[in-house]
């Protein structure tokens, strides 16, 4: 079927609605259409390296989501495209800085809050899984036990039974011998009878091992993840908008007081703490509205106990969020 016209209703954006509204967009299907050329397109990998840049997405979760909508990559976009192109981008870069801007103003206190709720549900999450885990593994242990202790308790019944009838045999076989004459059945009988008394009694003992076996297994997957969580909280991070940041690491905050990632004298989790700058730092503070944040990134020791905030040296690394 030759259709030379085919309109395209897109609703939604990349992470909401689009500017409170929607694109029509309007795809001329036919030998008329004519792609636009590498000048043309230059300016739209800029605008999506530039939203890269800012969102932290990859290129293919950026320009797959273009092509979903306008049906068409952005290397071989048509000219009557090129517009809608550039109002998609432009409108997810200005939602993209907006985001920013309203994390960028929210207070040190907040943020402080924020990084230790979100690490305690870290490691909640954490602490499950490895319950779940070492619950799963002692179920299997309990299980395959309790099948051992089953097989021998039915040997146990067994020769148990077996043991009953061979002493009703030597009862009956004593009560019709005469004394003085000797009895081959009865001899055979007592000999058996005590090999069964030996079966049974080993049997005993193979069952209480089994039993122990599983108790001591317990207790070593116990202190195995005793040691396991110990040790994770040795190396326990601070998190800041989805980031891991190293202890002694400090978040500049343009619009708010800074922050830094400190170790816990317990050795528990690291968490923000303000810090007030030093006064030839403030002086190098330029009020641009929208500054990017600055992280400064220290190599404290991860197993030094916590110390008061030194002032923070005059070149720092930038790293965009």
């Amino acid at each position: 079927m030759d259709e030379r016209n085919q309109n395209q209703n897109v609703q939604g954006d990349f992470n909401g609605q689009l500017a409170n509204g929607n694109i029509n967009n309007h795809i001329y299907s036919g030998q008329e259409r004519e792609r636009l050329n590498p000048a043309e397109v230059w300016p739209i990998k800029i605008k999506g390296r530039q939203l890269i840049e800012m969102t932290g997405k990859n290129s293919a979760e950026i320009w797959g989501r273009l092509k979903d909508i306008l049906g068409e990559g952005h290397n071989e976009l048509f000219k009557d495209q090129e517009k809608a192109a550039h109002a998609i981008l432009d409108l997810w870069i200005e939602q993209a800085n907006f985001r920013g801007e309203d994390s960028a103003g929210l207070p040190a206190g907040l943020l402080i809050q924020l990084s230790e709720l979100k690490a305690k549900y870290t490691e909640a999450q954490s602490t499950e899984q490895k319950l779940r885990k070492q619950y799963a593994d002692t179920t299997d242990r309990l299980r395959h036990s309790q099948q051992a202790y089953s097989n021998l308790e039915q040997q146990h019944r067994q020769q148990t039974a077996s043991l009953n009838a061979l002493s009703d045999q030597l009862r009956r076989n004593q009560g019709t011998i005469r004394r003085p004459q000797t009895c081959p059945s009865c001899d055979a009988a007592a000999v058996k009878l005590a090999s069964t008394r030996k079966g049974v009694f080993t049997a005993s003992i193979m069952a209480g091992l089994a039993i122990a076996t599983t108790i001591v297994l317990g207790y070593w997957s116990y202190q195995a993840s005793k040691r396991a969580s110990s040790a994770e909280m040795l190396i326990r991070n601070c998190e800041f908008h989805g980031k891991t940041y190293s202890i002694g690491s400090i978040i500049d905050n343009p619009q708010a007081d800074d922050v830094q990632c400190v170790a816990s004298p317990q050795g528990g989790q690291p968490s923000w703490q303000t810090i007030k700058p030093s006064k030839q730092a403030t002086q190098h503070k330029t009020p641009i509205k929208s500054h990017p944040k600055r992280v400064k990134h220290s190599s404290i020791n991860r197993n030094l106990p916590t110390q008061a905030a030194d002032p923070v040296p005059e070149e720092v690394n930038q790293q965009l969020f």
